[in-house]
């Protein structure tokens, strides 16, 4: 039998090889080929149709919702607010700060000298009074009354040296040194213009002759 089949295919074979090209019959044959060219694009283009009517209308669908939820948060948050400023205390003053001056230093008292001396010292005894001798008057000066009242105090002799020990005078024919008494007076130094002497508080000169 596959031998007949066998012998059948080879005889057909030979007889198209031997027959000229039908035209006709090429032609569904391109048609076919083009066909299967364009099936495929036929079927995408329902499909990438489908998505985008399926999309659009997920858009259309959640947008509603979306601008609802954004309505609803804005609605809750409004009185929040209001209600956080309604409650928020207002702060109180801050109370005013006075400066505080500082106190006045302590004024201590001066200390008496007299108080605070230390027990076992003798308090300071009154000031001494002033040794600046008298300006001397001279003899010759004298009012009468008081020229009258001393011995006559004529100078005869006249040594002075520069050792006051050594200094020597002879008055009314007696010699002195300083320390004498010539009546009421009493011989205080022996300069070199003269012989000086205190007398009733005050001082005399007698000049050199």
């Amino acid at each position: 039998m596959s031998l007949i089949l066998e012998a059948l295919r080879k005889s057909e074979a030979e007889r198209r090889r031997g027959e000229a090209p039908d035209l006709l019959r090429a032609e569904p044959a391109r048609a076919a080929t083009a066909n299967t060219t364009w099936r495929p694009w036929l079927l995408a283009v329902p499909a990438l149709l489908g998505v985008v009517l399926l999309a659009w209308w997920l858009r259309g669908t959640q947008s509603p919702d979306a601008a609802n939820s954004r309505a609803q948060a804005q609605a809750h948050a409004a009185p929040v607010a209001a209600t956080a400023d309604a409650v928020a205390p207002a702060p109180a003053p801050m109370p005013a700060i006075e400066r505080l001056q500082p106190p006045p230093p302590a004024t201590t008292p001066a200390p008496v000298r007299g108080s605070t001396a230390e027990p076992g010292m003798a308090a300071p005894g009154p000031a001494a009074p002033s040794t600046t001798p008298a300006t001397p008057v001279a003899l010759g000066a004298l009012p009468p009354a008081q020229r009258k009242a001393l011995p006559p105090l004529r100078l005869s002799m006249h040594l002075w040296n520069e050792d006051p020990a050594r200094r020597v005078a002879i008055l009314d024919g007696r010699r002195v040194t300083p320390g004498d008494h010539v009546g009421d007076a009493v011989v205080a130094e022996i300069r070199r213009d003269g012989v000086l002497l205190d007398w009733t508080g005050g001082r005399v000169l007698v000049p050199l002759p």
